[in-house]
């Protein structure tokens, strides 16, 4: 049987519980509060901090059997901490993360503070499924989980949707999700600002 299979069948599985080594990161929360960081552009900052503005969801959570309660839901998505080991120093994915961060991403770190009462749609996901089906002993050692196609690694991937709030580590490669119903702005700016350390800007601090 592939590796994948109980990712495919079973959802909030982690990858840990089959032998892999999790990253460290947990949530950084308080009994009210979560906070997550997200990478943007430097020409993206002001747009984002404007009066009635703030991160939009524009990506929906898409997988071939997608749960019904994901329907219709796109996210805006982040890390756990300014700088994930997973991103730079992978066992198993090297520094791919990284790379695809400054590709796609941008360097500019943002801090977003969340209540828990408010945003109760705030999830943990593993992001080494699709790493694993497009990188995996092509360009690193990958994880070997047997997914024939991206579709699959999807499925995996949405398949490991934890919430924030009960996250206890054991994903390899944790990403945050913050989900909103529709495309539209999902964290408001009141909720966001730039961070005091910038990890991809030569660890400088600001402020």
């Amino acid at each position: 049987m592939r590796p994948c299979e109980r990712f495919l069948q079973e959802r909030g599985g982690c990858l840990s519980e089959i032998g892999f080594i999790p990253d460290p990161g947990r949530p950084e929360q308080t009994c009210e509060t979560i906070v997550f960081y997200h990478y943007t552009r430097h020409d993206r900052i002001d747009t984002i901090l404007a009066p009635s503005s703030g991160l939009h969801a524009r990506r929906p959570v898409d997988c071939p059997n997608l749960p019904v309660e994901f329907h219709n839901m796109y996210m805006v998505e982040g890390f756990l901490e300014p700088l994930p080991r997973w991103l730079k120093s992978s066992p198993y994915f090297g520094d791919i993360g990284m790379k695809e961060t400054r590709k796609h991403v941008g360097d500019m770190l943002l801090r977003i503070e969340l209540s828990k009462k408010d945003f109760a749609n705030v999830y943990v996901v593993d992001y080494a499924h699709p790493l694993d089906c497009q990188f995996g002993t092509r360009e690193c050692a990958g994880l070997a989980l047997g997914y024939q196609n991206p579709a699959e690694s999807y499925q995996g991937y949405v398949n490991s949707y934890i919430s924030a709030q009960e996250y206890r580590g054991g994903h390899v490669a944790p990403v945050v999700h913050v989900l909103r119903k529709g495309q539209g702005i999902a964290v408001s700016e009141q909720h966001i600002c730039v961070s005091s350390v910038q990890p991809l800007q030569g660890n400088q601090e600001i402020g």
